[in-house]
């Protein structure tokens, strides 16, 4: 977790940055997110603005089995790629708020860049990736408002319109693991299903 609160009359042209750069580097974290100055300054209270950030260690195993519901978009040139087939989570699960609404889906002014390692590194630069978000009204996966702005075998960057928790999927490959139903035992706990 971190927490940035920056003084928008000092720092007016301050993006937020996760991790933030000087704290150095987090252990285990290789996930960075980027709030644009304009969105710290519109969620602002006076002349400060917060800033939260999560990068969850085991989340997309217990909400990996979740639905996943991509829409269908024109700017998405791989859609038929993915339709029909079996979508996993491919990064960990990282969030972002302002303001003191965490957890929340939240519109900006301008997208947020999300940078997300691939788990399994081995799937080669043409393969299929969305970015999506956890629905916490649906309890779902949604693809809506987010796309791939730049992919590569090892980590998918993602611009989206609001804050919320994020992730990369991909189409299960045949043989993967996950198959032993342990991801779906573990989201019935969490969910309550």
């Amino acid at each position: 977790m971190s927490i940035s609160v920056l003084d928008m009359h000092l720092s007016p042209d301050s993006a937020a940055l996760f991790p933030a750069q000087e704290s150095g580097s987090l252990l285990y974290v290789d996930d960075s997110v980027r709030v644009s100055a304009d969105d710290m300054r519109s969620h602002a209270e006076g002349d400060l603005s917060e800033a939260v950030f999560f990068s969850y260690a085991r989340m997309h195993e217990i909400l990996g089995e979740a639905e996943i519901d991509l829409g269908r978009r024109e700017e998405e040139a791989d859609d038929d790629q993915l339709e029909g087939r079996r979508l996993v989570l491919n990064s960990k699960v990282v969030s972002a708020s302002l303001g003191g609404r965490a957890g929340r889906h939240q519109e900006l002014l301008r997208p947020v860049e999300v940078r997300l390692r691939h788990l399994r590194q081995n799937d080669s630069a043409s393969s299929p990736r969305r970015c999506v978000y956890w629905d916490l009204e649906r309890l779902s996966w949604s693809g809506s408002g987010c796309v791939v702005a730049a992919s590569s075998p090892e980590e998918t960057v993602c611009r989206c319109g609001h804050l919320a928790a994020f992730a990369v999927v991909v189409p299960e490959e045949a043989g993967e693991a996950g198959a032993d139903g342990v991801g779906e035992k573990a989201l019935g706990g969490v969910l309550g299903r």
